[in-house]
This record gives C-alpha cells, sequence and structure tokens, in this order.
C-alpha cells in the first residue's frame, strides 16, 4: 500500500471517527424534587397518598433523546416508641420499630422501597424500667437507572406524572429473661416521604471541544496526505 493510499485510509478512520461522536453526543442530567407527603407528619398514610413529578419535555430538549429514569427516596420515620416493665429483673429488652415507604408506578408496580427503622437495646435491665424514644430517622433510597421503553414514556411529556405511596410500620420488639416477666411495649408511627426523579438524557450534537479535536486531527491527516503526495511527486 502506498503512502497515500495509507494517508486515505486514516483519514476514513478518522471520518468515521467523528461519525461516531455525531451520533453519540454527551450525556447529561436535568432533576425535579417532588413536594413532601404529606406537609406534616401522619400515620398511616391515607388511601389515593401519592407525590407528583415533571415530565421530561422534549420541547424544553430540542435535538435530544431521552436514555433513563432515575428516582430517589426519602423516607422518614418520626413519633414515639416505649417500653415499660411491669415485672421481672435482668430482662434483655429490644424495642424498634421499622417502617417502610413505597413510590409505585400509577399501575403500582414499585418504583422504589424506602426502610427507615430505629431498633434499641436495653440489657439486663429489671423492674421499675421504662424509657420513650424519639424517633427521627431518614433513609435515602434509589431505584438504580430505568430505562425501559414504558418507564420512558411514562415520564416524558409537558405535564406531571402521579406516582401513589404507600407506607407501613412494623414493631421490632423483644423481651428475654429468666423467671416470670411482663414488658408493655407501645408505639406512635409518623411518616412523612419526599421523591427526586433524575433524567439521564444526551445530545446528539457532540461538545464543542471534542469536535475541534476531531476536526483538528483531520486538518493534520489531511496535510500531511499532501506533503506525501509532495514527496513523491
Amino acid at each position: 500500500m502506498g503512502r497515500s493510499a495509507r494517508s486515505l485510509a486514516v483519514m476514513l478512520v478518522a471520518a468515521l471517527l467523528l461519525f461516531g461522536a455525531l451520533a453519540s453526543g454527551w450525556a447529561t442530567t436535568v432533576s425535579y424534587d417532588s413536594v413532601p407527603y404529606p406537609y406534616g407528619p401522619t400515620w398511616p398514610f391515607p388511601a389515593g397518598a401519592s407525590v407528583s413529578f415533571k415530565q421530561w419535555d422534549p420541547t424544553l430538549f430540542p435535538g435530544q433523546t431521552l436514555d433513563s429514569v432515575e428516582f430517589d427516596l426519602t423516607g422518614h420515620l418520626g413519633g414515639t416508641m416505649k417500653y415499660t416493665i411491669l415485672q421481672g429483673t435482668n430482662l434483655d429488652i429490644t424495642l424498634g420499630t421499622k417502617g417502610e415507604v413505597d413510590l409505585l408506578r400509577p399501575d403500582l408496580s414499585v418504583l422504589v422501597v424506602s426502610l427507615p427503622q430505629d431498633i434499641r437495646f436495653y440489657p439486663g435491665v429489671s423492674y421499675p424500667s421504662t424509657d420513650t424514644v424519639n424517633l427521627d430517622v431518614l433513609n435515602s433510597a434509589n431505584s438504580g437507572l430505568l430505562n425501559n421503553a414504558a418507564d420512558l414514556l411514562l415520564f416524558t411529556g409537558a405535564g406531571t406524572v402521579t406516582t401513589p405511596l404507600t407506607a407501613q410500620s412494623n414493631s421490632a420488639d423483644n423481651a428475654v429473661g429468666s423467671g416470670d416477666n411482663s414488658v408493655s411495649f407501645s408505639h406512635n408511627p409518623e411518616m412523612w416521604a419526599q421523591g427526586k426523579v433524575t433524567y439521564h438524557y444526551h445530545d446528539n450534537i457532540p461538545e464543542p471541544g471534542t469536535l475541534g479535536l476531531f476536526l483538528l486531527g483531520l486538518v493534520g491527516v489531511g496535510l500531511r496526505a499532501r506533503k506525501g503526495r509532495k514527496t513523491s511527486a
């Protein structure tokens, strides 16, 4: 293969790389927070509880393509929990509240789950003993990247998507000891939640710096080929 042919092959490869850059563009994101639900702590969430997210509006991002959707959900567990020993000595007490907040699609399939919890241990306690714990726990969870066609279609538009919320709470109480014992447990949980949606998209126009480097490379290859032809002449 002659020098000119090699130069032409190099220019062809560079042109293909430039075409790839034009096709792939670069990735970026935009995020929107939901309004916290509810406005004040409550328990349980009533039927129909939900938060709304702004959709990815193609008219605001012309020439760009949505690749995936990502959700962050923060669940808050508040309220109180309490134990009281009514009878017994040298008891190992476990006092705990486990919360769960689910963010759902409109079809009620799960997007992301937050699991705030508070578990306390009291070893070797005896009557009379009691403790009240004020709960104030945040737990953040991430859905990962969702890129199936149904989710991309659902969250594309010029409006909002309403996503249902559910919440539940379970106790994690236990009392272990020898002999007769009696322990009272009480729970008064309060919960709220807030979500954030992040849209991952790309622009089919490459970054100016990347495009400039490719163009500079093409110019260099062209000059090399021209020099080669002059030398051969």
